[in-house]
């Protein structure tokens, strides 16, 4: 053990000698860094995978369950999930997560585990970064908490390619396949709709009304059809899971939240507070964006608005740990990427002759 923490090491120092290699090149080995970075970072994350085959968390037994259930053709929010932490937290053990997620955890499973799923749509992400233009577009892949997640099995980090695909069709856009990517993520986890919700409002407001309602639409349409067979089929137990068991979790108090905070001050904390909040971020979001600085494309005005909103709702939420806050740093590196890069706006041609047509 102590010899693969070593080699795990080395390779994680590997990857700060290319960086600072990149640094003499003034630019000119940018491609040559960016691919050696993602394949010492994809080789240590198969180490993760690697070293710890069981990770000590109810998220990878309960992705495992699922995806073995779904192989047999049986319905997984029906299952009976073990509780491993014996009752210390106050939750009723069930899969609380959205089918979408079983597009990298059966894959996974068939590989032999859950997590090669993850594995797979890190390089997935990879892949699609180039496709940007970003300046230095590793500094994506460069957050610590990547590799918790992966250990974890948590599935923020299936939403990275997902998320990604939008942008990049947002980029050239091809409006409607937009929307299904930023569907197929609010499809995968409860929280995940907000690029849809404020991308379909920014080209609302940008580009045209109906360019904004394609966009939510295919998005709307996407969601619905990765929910409905389950939804279906059990719609009691579906909604239990999935919507009532989080309404019925009391807030964690070791969490990265301010009401984890004002808990250990020992202050009073309004349970409502973080709900309202959390909408009045989502709804501040919608209202800021067509106010952001020109210079912003369409791209990082909507990863912008996400990760301020996500920021807010996760602040003042109940719970909220690193897989929650690496969704921040993604979409504000998306913005300040898409910033430095110093382009015009896409579509601001086609908006300033279309919209006055389309509305």
């Amino acid at each position: 053990e102590p010899l693969r923490l070593a080699a795990f090491g080395a390779t994680l120092a590997l990857v700060a000698i290319i960086q600072m290699a990149g640094l003499f090149g003034r630019g000119r080995w940018d491609s040559f860094v960016y691919t050696a970075t993602c394949l010492v970072i994809l080789f240590a994350a198969g180490m993760v995978i690697g070293m710890v085959p069981r990770p000590a968390i109810d998220v990878h037994l309960f992705n495992t369950m699922a995806a073995e259930a779904t192989l047999r053709f049986q319905n997984m929010y029906q299952l009976k999930y073990p509780d491993i932490y014996g009752g210390a937290y106050s939750f009723q053990p069930c899969f609380a997560y959205l089918p979408g997620t079983l597009l990298w955890s059966v894959p996974g499973w068939l590989w032999g585990d859950v997590r090669w799923g993850l594995w797979l749509f890190l390089g997935l992400s990879m892949l699609l970064v180039p496709c940007f233009g970003f300046r230095k577009p590793e500094v994506l892949f460069l957050c610590p908490v990547l590799f918790y997640l992966l250990e974890c099995s948590l599935v923020d980090l299936g939403l990275l390619p997902l998320f990604l695909a939008g942008f990049l069709f947002l980029k050239k856009e091809r409006w409607g396949l937009a929307g299904v990517m930023f569907g197929l993520a609010a499809g995968s986890k409860q929280y995940a709709f907000f690029p849809l919700v404020l991308s379909s409002v920014a080209a609302f407001f940008l580009i045209s009304r109906r360019t904004g309602w394609k966009i939510f639409l295919a998005g709307m349409a996407t969601a619905v059809l990765t929910v409905f067979p389950w939804v279906l089929h059990d719609p009691n137990m579906f909604l239990s899971s999935t919507v009532i068991s989080l309404l019925k979790t009391e807030p964690r108090t070791d969490a990265l939240t301010l009401f984890a905070l004002a808990n250990y001050l020992g202050l009073g904390w309004p349970k409502l507070l973080g709900l309202w909040v959390g909408l009045g971020g989502l709804l501040g979001a919608c209202v800021c964006l067509h106010r952001q600085v020109h210079s912003c494309s369409l791209v990082g005005r909507v990863a912008l608005a996400s990760a301020c909103a996500y920021g807010i709702v996760f602040l003042f939420g109940s719970q909220a740990f690193g897989n929650y806050y690496f969704l921040v740093y993604l979409l504000f590196c998306v913005a300040l990427l898409e910033v430095a890069s110093g382009r015009p706006e896409e579509g601001s041609g086609q908006a300033k002759s279309t919209a006055g047509q389309e509305k």
